[in-house]
């Protein structure tokens, strides 16, 4: 990652565990996504079903339990839909900064700061 762009990240991430519950514009249909890195601002969404850049999503929390915590909206930024299984995804910015007990649910008491690498 070059300097311009860890200028543009405004809040530190964080290594994630948790699943959201998506719903895209363009399909309305929800589907199980793996959260790997949050930020108060934005996250990275590991899945095989990749929306279009600039798309608006709706998104659900969930807990362990499958039960629905908080919800929200945001817009993807950039999808990689290609290369390795485990780079298959989409980060999204949110429409709003996340609430502490949003994101420490999805850390999940994991709290490994990410280098701006990566």
């Amino acid at each position: 990652m070059d300097n311009e762009t860890k200028e543009l990240r405004k809040h530190k991430r964080f290594s994630a565990k948790g699943t959201f519950q998506v719903y895209t514009s363009v399909s309305n249909i929800a589907y199980l996504v793996s959260v790997k890195d949050i930020s108060q601002s934005g996250a990275f969404i590991r899945t095989k079903h990749l929306p279009h850049p600039a798309e608006k999503i709706s998104y659900h929390i969930l807990n362990e339990d499958g039960i629905k915590q908080y919800s929200g909206h945001g817009r993807v930024v950039w999808v990689h839909g290609s290369g390795a299984e485990e780079r298959l995804g989409f980060a999204v910015e949110f429409d709003r900064e996340l609430r502490p007990e949003e994101q420490n649910m999805l850390i999940g008491g994991n709290e490994e700061e990410l280098g701006q690498t990566g």
